[in-house]
Formats: C-alpha cells, structure tokens, sequence
C-alpha cells in the first residue's frame, strides 16, 4: 500500500543528491560525456575558424550539425546516463562501459521516437510560446516604465520596479519549463520500465502532477551557476587570445568548451533523482533502504530520504 506521508524532496535534497551522485559516477559520466560532445564541438570550432569571413554560412552548418547530434546521438546519450546513474542508486552496483552501452543501444530505438515525438511537439509549442512572450514582454517593458516613472516623480526608490521586474525574469522561463517538466521522465520510463514511446508520456504526465517547483527551481539553480562558469571560462580565453595567443589558434576555444560541456550531466542527474524521489512518494516505490545505502557509502549523507511512516 502507497503511504501517503512520504516527504517530498526538497530543492536543497535534489540539488544536494544531484551532485553527490554525479560525483560518485563521475567517470562513467565524463567519459561517455566527452565521446558525446568532442566530435561536435570539434567541427563547429573547425567549421567557425575555417569559415571565420562567412559567419552566415558557418552558422548555419553549425546549426545543422547541432540538430543532427540532438537527434541521433543525444538520446543514446542520455540513455546512457539514466542507465548509469539509476543502476548505480537502485541496484547499488557500476557495471561496466561495455555493458551499459549494450544495456542502452538496446533502447536506443523508442527513445529515438520518443525525442521524435518531442521535437515535433516543440516545433509548435516554440513558435506559440515566444510570440506570447514578445507581446508580454512589449506590455511589460511598458508597465515598469509607467511605474519608473511615477516612483522618480515622487522621489522614492524605485523598488517596486525593481521587484516586478525580478518577479518578471523568473516567471518567464516558467511555462516552458512546466511543459519540460511534464515530458522529462518519458526516457527514464523507457529506459527503466521498457515502456513504449506513448505509453512514458501517458505516465510521465501522471507522475508529474506535483514536483514542478522543486525542478523548476533547482534546475534553475544549475542552470544560473553553468551560465556565471560558462561566462567566467570564456572571459578568461578571450582575454588570454586577445593578449597572449593568436587568434588563429582554435585548441583553446576546443578546451573550454569540453571543460564547460561536462556540467550539462548534473541536469540529469538532478532528472533522474527527482524521477525515483517521485516515484517514491507516488507509487511506494521501494527503494528507501537502497538508496540510503548508496548515500551512506558515498559518506556524503546519512539519509536519503526521511520517511514518516504510520506505525
């Protein structure tokens, strides 16, 4: 029977599990992370230097490159990962590079129409979204200067403006990201459960109905700290190309890209904690012993959950 006093994850608890199991297959993760992402960084970067007088045309070989990897080869990669990470906490066992890939090739196929299927879904939805955007944002942008305004002209701070528009910048990403939400356990269902393209949006959909604040907000804290590193490690390498290295020299554009590629595992790692932590609660999923045991061999935590029970 579902016990219904299970307690939820909390933003820091998903932050906090993200992190120590990234770290705890972090191996297994960069490795199959720079098999996934030095190929195509290495042809854009080839293609930006070669290209460097034709910007129009480097980008758009750039692009295509981009859409064919998300989607032929992202889906086996992110396969791969729910596989490592979700045999290591459940089973509580690493298996092997080998193993894994024969492991995900096999379910390569459903979750290859499954990112067919959302990518379509994107196509529409994208379009829609960003239209609704320019018009709110237009009625906006109008609104805090009214509001500007009329603070300067009564010689306050202008606070209120200041709130909204704070207010604004986390609310924007928010439907989008709900609409991610619902759909971002389709592959673990596959992977996992075996389940059939349509039949992982059906119960990634039922399972998602609560949650969404905890993804929202510990994706968005990911997502902040990635863009201040993404920032700091490209100001570093412009500055060292502007100063000390020649232009023509692409290996150092090729660096920072790889060291910033391999922060983009923790979005699934904190995905597929947050999928069983949901699981848990929803379905009395039975994993409780198990996944303390993964923490407290990570000596990272004690507990992995906090379980109250009725006796």
């Amino acid at each position: 029977m579902v016990n219904k006093k299970l307690k939820d994850f909390s933003i820091s608890d998903v932050l906090d599990y993200s992190i120590v199991t990234f770290k705890n297959n972090f191996k297994s993760i960069i490795f199959f992370t720079l098999i996934y992402s030095i190929p195509i960084i290495l042809l854009i970067t080839l293609f930006k230097t070669i290209f460097a007088e034709y910007p129009a045309f480097s980008f758009i070989v750039s692009s295509i490159l981009i859409i064919m990897f998300l989607m032929f080869i992202y889906p086996l990669y992110r396969t791969i990962l729910i596989n490592i990470i979700y045999k290591n906490i459940v089973d509580n066992e690493e298996i092997g590079i080998k193993e894994i890939f024969k492991i995900s090739i096999k379910k390569y196929f459903n979750v290859f129409l499954n990112y067919i299927i959302i990518y379509l879904g994107a196509f529409v939805i994208l379009p829609i979204y960003f239209v609704i955007l320019f018009f709110t944002l237009i009625t906006f942008i109008a609104t805090i200067f009214i509001i500007a305004v009329i603070e300067l002209s009564m010689g306050i701070p202008p606070i209120i403006s200041s709130v909204l528009v704070f207010i604004f910048l986390i609310l924007v990403p928010a439907p989008l990201m709900y609409v991610i939400f619902r759909v971002s356990f389709t592959t673990h269902y596959i992977t996992i459960e075996n389940e059939k393209p349509l039949e992982s949006f059906l119960k990634s959909f039922r399972l998602t109905r609560k949650g969404f604040l905890t993804y929202y907000f510990s994706s968005t804290i990911i997502y902040a700290f990635y863009f201040i590193f993404f920032g700091m490690v490209y100001g570093v390498i412009e500055y060292l190309k502007y100063y000390y290295i020649s232009n023509n020299i692409i290996i150092y554009d090729y660096i920072a890209n790889i060291f910033l590629i391999v922060l983009f595992p923790l979005i699934t790692s904190l995905s597929s904690i947050l999928f069983i932590g949901l699981k848990i609660k929803n379905e009395g999923f039975d994993l409780e012993m198990k996944i303390k045991t993964y923490i407290n061999n990570s000596n990272k935590k004690d507990n992995f959950l906090e379980i109250n029970q009725n006796e």
